[in-house]
């Protein structure tokens, strides 16, 4: 029982004083309970409302936090590589761009472009590469971790963690496979219309999960068929996938070097039609899954390394037509060491017809190949120096893939 209760009891338990005032007392009473009680209805509205408000709060602090993260991390990335030539000047505001939050860009000397240099702290399982980055197009895809031995930010060293599907605008001309190195989760990439040239991928032995490449339709340069991606003014196949059929059309002579380095770890057989000639360095390289392959009559060069480290291939089947074979092949955990049975198709007396080429005199190591009517060497028969200019058809590939190398001019010695 509250005060003002005991009160109204008292007086209306004496019987001495007048109703009048007994009534003017308890309406005073009455007065007095109606104002406490909206005081305490107005007490309980206002700790509502600061609850209320106090949990909005935190719910604007819960959804800001990650941005005010990120814009952080962005902005410690900006202050120290994007200034203009790379200077590292303070940036005044932070630049403007299309594309996935958190990527790394940097601005050429002369301040005419942009470049796409690292995946920052972008952390998008589906990332956009800006077509502008500070009113400037963006107009090349670089690792720059990996080409400036002094720029190594932990978390943008060779790829990206994160990335599943990579979506390349149309402005970008250039790209260095090596922004596209260990990205481990990476299932398909899109190339927009204006790639003019695409760097080889060197080694990419991280990546499994590649299984889809696309071409923007109006790109002049490079068209996707059987999941392979053509450079169509060469007609080699630049990337090849685990699920890629290439294409016996015509369309594809040259097997382009790593081009099959994102199936090295299941790709476990190939089918090479007929209209094949080239087979780039490296082409297989470290190709672990690979058991077997049989080689078309059109080959008539196999490069460096081609299928360097392929640790299951049990054989390999060499046609008859070949001209121009790297005594390095089949080298390292291949056929040597891993006892991998190569047959050539032709005769001894072909293949020890057949140029060899190798790139140190000093460094020839030579495993069996088995002709049809006996053994020989890889290094048998025209082996010496080079040997490129015993090739003057291949002039032009042995320029476009070792250009200004001082041998290509060298003739018999």
């Amino acid at each position: 029982m509250s005060y003002t209760d005991k009160q109204e009891e008292l007086l209306r338990s004496l019987d001495y004083v007048e109703p009048e005032m007994i009534a003017g007392a308890v309406r005073r009473i009455d007065e007095k309970k109606s104002l406490t009680k909206a005081v305490k209805k107005n007490k309980v509205n206002l700790y509502f409302k600061l609850a209320a408000a106090a949990v909005a709060c935190l719910a604007i602090i819960a959804i800001a936090w990650p941005t005010s993260v990120l814009i952080t991390e962005y902005s410690e990335y900006s202050q120290n590589f994007f200034g203009a030539g790379n200077s590292g000047a303070d940036i005044e505001k932070m630049p403007e761009y299309d594309g996935s939050r958190g990527l790394l860009y940097e601005i050429n000397e002369d301040g005419t472009e942009a470049a796409f240099i690292g995946y920052g702290s972008c952390t998008d399982e589906t990332v956009y590469i800006a077509s502008t980055y500070d009113g400037l197009p963006v107009t090349r895809m670089y690792n720059k971790s990996h080409w400036d031995a002094e720029y190594h930010p932990a978390d943008v060293y060779f790829g990206s963690s994160y990335v599943k599907h990579l979506v390349i605008s149309d402005t970008v001309k250039t790209i260095d496979n090596e922004c596209l190195r260990e990205c481990p989760k990476l299932e398909s990439i899109y190339f927009g219309a204006g790639i003019e040239k695409l760097m080889p991928l060197f080694h990419n032995r991280a990546n499994k999960e590649l299984v889809k490449i696309e071409v923007s339709p109006d790109n002049p340069y490079y068209a996707v068929k059987g999941n392979c991606l053509i450079d169509t003014r060469t007609k080699t196949l630049v990337i090849g996938t685990p699920t890629s059929v290439i294409p016996d059309d015509g369309s594809v002579e040259i097997i382009g070097s790593n081009a099959f380095t994102w199936a090295s770890l299941t790709m476990k057989s190939i089918v090479i039609p007929e209209g094949v000639k080239i087979i780039e360095r490296e082409a297989f390289f470290y190709c672990e899954a690979l058991e077997s392959i049989s080689l078309p009559n059109s080959i008539e060069v196999i490069d460096s390394q081609a299928f360097y480290a392929c640790v299951n291939l049990e054989k390999a089947e060499i046609n008859a037509g070949l001209k121009v074979f790297n005594n390095e092949a089949f080298f390292y955990l291949c056929g040597i060491l891993y006892g991998t049975k190569i047959y050539y198709k032709g005769t001894v007396e072909q293949w020890e017809s057949v140029i060899k080429t190798f790139r140190d005199e000093d460094d020839i190591r030579s495993y069996a190949i088995r002709c049809s009517d006996g053994e020989s060497l890889s290094s048998a028969g025209s082996l010496r120096w080079k040997n490129w200019w015993r090739a003057p058809e291949y002039q032009w590939y042995w320029e476009r893939k070792y250009p200004g190398s001082p041998f290509l001019d060298q003739g018999p010695n």
